[in-house]
Order: structure tokens, then C-alpha cells, then sequence
């Protein structure tokens, strides 16, 4: 494993986006977007991903100048069709007007349709909380995961976000698959020759399996929490495909994955209605020092909220570098525009 320094990731992300085609204002936002998934500790959705990024910017999947254009829209409430541009770019996008809603109204709600994958969900977590507003958001996708009572895969993986402020920037994020372990996850664990702890999903023949390559191969997830978990990520569809007026899970082609997909973003500003962050923020203290002080199961393992090992990474890799594994950083430093591998 190595570590490269955060700035060193995020130029050579910029580097190879501005190679592929994408414009200055996009490829430093993406690059940034990229850089803070990793140095959090979610290369899955970070540096992992990157080289089929930008594969996809050159097979013409993503628009790399493309930004979201409204539809239509009635006070809080706006719609805006992505033209299939690079998905962290568009997902920023819609979350920044959302909080602007919200400055605006108290709430605020975007939808936007016929965009690309967002990579780390959290991102844009992170971003409303950073702009003082209570964030929400979820998104449909390929079909990646089995409903109950079936064993192929029907229902997209439909990650949700909510994320709290707090003034000290020591946010509360979760961000969450609605399967047992991500899609990314599961290929981490294959990568590394692991099995999964739990069950992760199912095989090609219809049984529960541990096995991150089964799981894989099938294309069929195990939802969290069974019939809760598929049911939460059917409304998600619902939601999200009805909203922004776009696709379904069901008409999200297999490939290439998650291409001109539906989302929803939901911002929450208590400021307009007169609140005291201070006193807003002294609930959520004593929300989290109660969970905090609660005897843990394991001896040495406190309990931890939502975001709180987020932060350590981020500090972590502020300091020494992010991790990430060399083969990755090879991939990606063989790309054009990645200098391969020179300093």
C-alpha cells in the first residue's frame, strides 16, 4: 500500500481529466471530488474507480462538459435533466442549488435525471453540511441487487446519504448502501481473497453465499435488513425515476453501469425559521455523547457515529499521505495525461 499525498492525487487526477477532454471547471471539481473519497478512506468510490471514470469519458458514456440544465421548477422544488454528464460533477451541482432552496425556503429539493454515476455518495453529504444545512439524498441505478423472494438481481443498490452540521465541521454522515456490502466493497474483498463476513448475496444458482466472486458473478446483492432493505430501495427508484421525470432501475441498462440515472437531492436549513445553531448543536452533543457512552460489546471498540472514522481517514491521510494500493495507482498513472508514473 502506498501514500500518496493528497495534493499529489488531486493533481494528477486534473491532469488526466483535462487529458481526456473535460474542461477546467469541471476536472478541478471532479478532481477534488475524487481526492476526498479517497483521503476518506472510500477508495472504493475513489481512486478505484477512476480509470473506468475516464474510461467512460472516452467511450463517450459521459459528456465531460455537460452540466445540468432546468427543466422545470415551482419554489423549492426543481428539476433538472443532467445531459449525461460526468456524475460527481452534476450530483455537486444539484446539492449546491438544493442548499440555495433551502437558504431561500427553509427546504429544498432537486431532482435530476439522465445523469451518470455519483461515485462516493458521502460527498455531497459532506457538502451540504458544509454549507449549514441538513442534507439528504439517494439515487436509483443499474439493477444490482435481489428483491425478496427472488435470487436475480432486479433493484438497484439505491445508496442513501443524510448528513447533519455541526459548527465544528466534526459532521454527522452516514452514508450507506442499501446492500449488505457495496458493489465496491465486494471487489475489494475479491481483490484481496477475502471472504465476507456476512452473506454478501447470491450465486448463479440461487444460494446465500460468502463468496465476493459468486456474488459478483451472479450480479445479484443481498438488500440490508432482507424485505426492509429491497423495499426502501424500490421506493428510492420510485422516488427518484418519478421526480426528475427519468429512468427506472428496470431501464438502466447493465451496461454501461449506472448511465442516465435518476436522483434526489434534499436540502434542510433551520436557519430561516430563527434557530439557534448553538442550541441545535447542543441536541446533537447530547445525542452523540450518550451514544458514545454506551458499554460496547468489544472491550476497546467505543461506538462510533456515522462519519466519525470518515474523519479520522481524512486526518489520517492529511498527514501521511492517502492509502492507496500500488497495482490502482499504476492504472491510474498509466493513463494519458498521468505522466506514467514520472514524478
Amino acid at each position: 500500500m502506498l501514500r500518496v499525498p493528497c495534493s499529489k492525487l488531486h493533481d494528477t487526477f486534473e491532469a488526466i481529466l483535462r487529458a481526456a477532454g473535460m474542461g477546467a471547471a469541471n476536472a478541478t471539481l471532479c478532481a477534488a471530488l475524487f481526492t476526498d473519497a479517497t483521503s476518506d478512506g472510500v477508495p472504493s468510490h475513489g481512486v478505484n474507480r477512476f480509470p473506468a471514470f475516464v474510461k467512460s469519458i472516452l467511450s463517450g458514456q459521459v459528456s465531460p462538459d455537460a452540466t445540468p440544465t432546468l427543466a422545470s421548477g415551482f419554489a423549492a422544488l426543481e428539476r433538472y435533466h443532467g445531459n449525461s454528464g460526468p456524475g460527481p460533477t452534476n450530483a455537486h451541482f444539484a446539492m449546491a442549488r438544493a442548499c440555495t432552496l433551502a437558504g431561500q425556503f427553509g427546504i429544498g429539493c432537486v431532482a435530476l435525471g439522465f445523469t451518470n454515476h455519483w461515485m462516493r455518495a458521502g460527498n455531497y453529504g459532506w457538502q451540504a453540511a458544509e454549507r449549514g444545512c441538513i442534507g439528504i439524498c439517494f439515487t436509483n441505478g443499474t439493477p444490482v441487487m435481489a428483491p425478496q423472494g427472488a435470487h436475480v438481481a432486479k433493484l438497484g443498490n439505491n445508496p442513501l446519504v443524510i448528513a447533519v452540521p455541526r459548527p465544528d465541521g466534526r459532521h454527522v454522515v452516514l452514508d450507506t448502501a442499501l446492500s449488505q456490502y457495496s458493489w465496491g466493497r465486494l471487489k475489494i474483498l475479491r481483490a484481496a481473497g477475502k471472504q465476507a463476513d456476512l452473506p454478501a448475496g447470491y450465486t448463479q444458482e440461487g444460494a446465500l453465499s460468502n463468496d465476493p466472486d459468486a456474488v459478483l458473478r451472479s450480479g445479484a446483492t443481498l438488500p440490508i435488513g432482507h424485505w426492509k432493505g429491497a423495499g426502501i430501495a424500490l421506493l428510492f427508484d420510485l422516488v427518484a425515476a418519478s421526480l426528475a421525470n427519468g429512468l427506472a432501475s428496470w431501464q438502466v441498462a447493465r451496461e454501461p453501469f449506472d448511465h442516465l440515472i435518476s436522483q434526489t437531492f434534499i436540502a434542510l436549513d433551520p436557519r430561516p425559521l430563527g434557530s439557534d445553531p448553538e442550541a441545535a448543536d447542543a441536541i446533537v452533543a447530547g445525542i452523540l455523547a450518550d451514544l458514545h457512552g454506551t458499554p460496547p460489546t468489544r472491550p476497546g471498540e467505543p461506538l462510533l457515529h456515522p462519519g466519525e472514522r470518515t474523519l479520522a481517514a481524512r486526518e489520517e491521510s492529511l498527514r501521511l499521505g492517502a492509502p492507496v494500493e500500488e497495482a490502482i495507482w499504476a492504472q491510474v498513472l498509466a493513463l494519458p495525461g498521468g505522466n506514467g508514473g514520472a514524478d
